[in-house]
């Protein structure tokens, strides 16, 4: 996880939860989200101002 930006992160949760993938993989990425201190709204925050 560590070779992911921040957005890389960011765009890889979204793109997840979209295609919907499986509840353990979504729950890696926000594992590793919570230990980046990167919050959801953070992430809405910041794909909307792409």
């Amino acid at each position: 996880m560590e070779r992911l930006s921040d957005l890389e992160l960011i765009e890889t949760y979204q793109k997840a939860k979209e295609l919907k993938c499986s509840p353990d993989f979504i729950l890696l990425l926000l594992t590793e989200m919570k230990k980046r201190d990167i919050e959801i709204t953070q992430v809405k925050e910041i794909l909307f101002n792409m």
